[in-house]
């Protein structure tokens, strides 16, 4: 469901929001999207919050949190503030692309840069914890966080699907 207050420019998405952005799911309870001169300013996810992109055929890099609040220079993603049991699974990968470790962290906010659309560095805030692990040492389990749905049906393949 979505509702738009033209008065301040902001969407609110509840029950059960889904957005796609290139190759990354975003959902949370509920999201707000701020509007500014026709461009988002930011966006808020509250509860539940996961964006998850996806990294190869089976590897998703995921983000989760309490709280996230998206900034956007130019209607593009410009970095990501999360806060509340922020954590990560994120796959290395070397110049050929090649799978060299999984890197899982833990922090109580942490932010996210992101350059061309693309995670750039992170910035861990408050006491965090960051373990790379080799492949083989990690299960099929541990790859993903509770809660994990990847919704690739539910994307709509062209503009005249989001109404249908």
């Amino acid at each position: 469901s979505l509702l738009y207050n033209v008065k301040d420019s902001l969407i609110t998405m509840y029950n059960d929001p889904v957005i796609w952005a290139q190759k990354s799911q975003i959902t949370a309870d509920s999201i707000k999207i701020k509007m500014v001169e026709e461009e988002i300013d930011y966006m808020e996810l509250f509860k539940n919050c996961m964006i998850i992109s996806h990294d190869t055929l089976s590897d998703y890099n995921q983000l989760k949190g309490k709280y996230m609040k998206a900034f956007f220079i130019n209607n593009e993603l410009n970095k990501i503030n999360a806060d509340g049991n922020a954590e990560t699974i994120y796959y290395l990968r070397d110049e050929m692309k090649k799978l060299i470790g999984i890197n899982k962290s833990v922090s109580s906010s942490m932010v996210i840069y992101f350059k061309e659309n693309k995670f750039n560095w992170i910035t861990f805030i408050t006491n965090p914890k960051v373990t790379a692990f080799p492949e083989k040492e990690i299960t099929e389990e541990q790859r993903f966080f509770k809660g994990f749905e990847w919704l690739e049906d539910q994307k709509p393949k062209n503009r005249f699907e989001i109404f249908e």
